[in-house]
């Protein structure tokens, strides 16, 4: 290492006992809307392979993302995680390396088991017979592998001990504060991820060794920091700032900046962005960062992603469904309003984002005399037009405002779908709904797609408009109908 490494001769102890019960608390992360980190889970179950791996890499980039999912919260993400967990066990082999068992230790932890239950593998004793009386550890290569023995150990129910911690905090550079890793021989690169690795790791240590290298890193850290809230690296700067935000929040410091710009990452289709593009690594990394929580304490509790909506409420998997998908993204105080109804402008921004939330060249004039290029949902509105969904009204306008009717509603999907030629039944799906009525075909296309099902005494109500809980149901139903 650098001369400019802290070094200092570290004693052998009698006690050659590394783990102690009762780890020290580790103050709990900023909460966070779950609305983004669901995003981003649900992108990363479109990239794992039907063996339940991802990037066809073997154990490690399952791991890591199997890991990254427990930070988000849609209860759909069970079926993945377990298919991660499944080809993990699949993969392990032995003798197993200190932070491949350190990993699964994590994991487990965040499933609320233990690596011996979930993947066979005694976690706990492969990291206790890797650490020496002098606090290094064999097989680990250098600090950022450290970090993750320190988070193994941790969260296996167990403490560090002060040699132990004390061993990583020797590993900072006493001039700048940062952790890095030496190239070539004898040179030391500071390194912005394994600080923030290693400040969570040290977020469990007791010792005043520790506590000041903590207090160190922090600053250098902090200083590293751009003025758009981004920390910079050589390769995805997403990645390094999801790093640097978790060890930053468990050193207790202010990473608002820093979330904001990763939220601004992440693209429409939930991914995090590198180079342009929905990125695997950048997405596992920045997911717990999204959701507030790090290494040290992401853990599976499925649930709702908005406040006022529960597992009981009808068409929750529809709206969890939507709101993975950035189909909704709810209102700005974290709630859905289920049962708020629906106007024009908002059905144009559904129906655009289940699209995909394509490219949409404007205009020169607004298609329609009540629509200003200002108006909210604008461009949806004009991509609606422009793809025939929407034909306004014969005067001209769209009226935004107004509220949207179910048959209103089932004339939109129809359109959507691009249906050609279809010929409705000539007896009526329902009991206030005739063959001459308006948009009579659409409904009872809809009907036969099951993507309207009626009230139960057999009526549609096409003039009723559409809350939001059914209009997620039917923005499932044709998005299913569509993959």
């Amino acid at each position: 290492m650098s001369t400019t490494l802290q070094r200092s001769a570290i004693g052998l102890v009698a006690a050659t006992a590394l783990l102690i019960s009762g780890s020290p608390a580790v103050a709990a992360a900023p909460q966070a809307s779950p609305l983004a980190p669901n995003r981003a889970a649900h992108w990363l179950t479109t990239q794992q392979g039907e063996d339940g791996s991802y990037q066809a890499s073997g154990m490690d980039a399952t791991v890591d993302a199997t890991l990254a999912l427990t930070a988000a919260t849609t209860p759909a993400l069970q079926e993945s995680i377990d298919a991660g967990v499944a080809h993990i066990k699949k993969s392990v082999t032995q003798p197993i390396k200190v932070t491949d068992a350190a990993k699964l230790a994590v994991l487990a932890d965040a499933l609320g088991s233990d690596a011996q239950k979930l993947f066979g593998v005694d976690a706990a004793a492969t990291m206790t017979e890797a650490v020496n009386r002098d606090g290094s550890i064999d097989g680990s290569t250098g600090a950022f592998a450290d970090a993750w023995v320190f988070l193994g150990i941790e969260r296996s129910g167990n403490s560090v001990n002060d040699i132990t911690c004390n061993h990583l905090a020797l590993q900072q550079d006493a001039t700048t504060g940062a952790f890095g890793y030496e190239w070539p021989e004898g040179t030391f690169n500071p390194d912005l991820d394994t600080t923030g690795m290693a400040l969570m790791a040290l977020a469990s240590c007791e010792s005043a060794l520790a506590k000041t290298a903590t207090t160190k890193a922090s600053a250098w850290l902090a200083a590293q920091q751009k003025d758009d809230g981004s920390f910079p690296n050589d390769y995805s700067p997403v990645n390094t700032t999801a790093l640097a935000m978790m060890g930053l929040d468990a050193a207790g410091a202010d990473t608002g900046k820093a979330g904001a710009w990763l939220a601004a990452q992440q693209g429409t289709d939930g991914g995090l962005v590198y180079d342009g593009e929905s990125n695997l690594l950048a997405t596992v990394q920045a997911l717990p960062a999204l959701a507030g929580k790090s290494y040290l304490d992401t853990e599976w509790k499925p649930g709702a992603t908005f406040t006022d909506v529960t597992t009981t409420t009808m068409f929750f998997d529809e709206i969890e469904w939507a709101a993975a998908r950035g189909i909704t993204t709810g209102w700005d105080d974290g709630t859905y309003r289920p049962l708020d109804q629906i106007n024009r402008d908002a059905m144009a921004a559904f129906l655009y984002r289940l699209a995909g939330s394509p490219e949409v060249t404007l205009p020169k004039a607004s298609p329609f005399t009540d629509l200003k290029p200002t108006d909210l949902y604008y461009k949806e509105i004009v991509w609606l037009a422009q793809q025939k969904i929407t034909t306004g009204y014969d005067d001209g306008t769209f009226r935004p405002l107004d509220k949207v009717g179910r048959d209103a509603t089932a004339a939109f999907l129809f359109r959507y779908a691009k249906v050609i030629d279809h010929t409705p039944a000539k007896t009526s799906p329902f009991i206030d709904l005739l063959p001459s009525d308006m948009f009579y075909k659409e409904i009872a296309w809809a009907a036969e797609k099951g993507i309207v099902k009626g009230w139960p005494d057999k009526s549609f109500k096409p003039v009723t408009p559409v809350a939001r809980d059914a209009m997620a149901a039917f923005l499932h139903r044709v998005g299913e109908m569509d993959s």
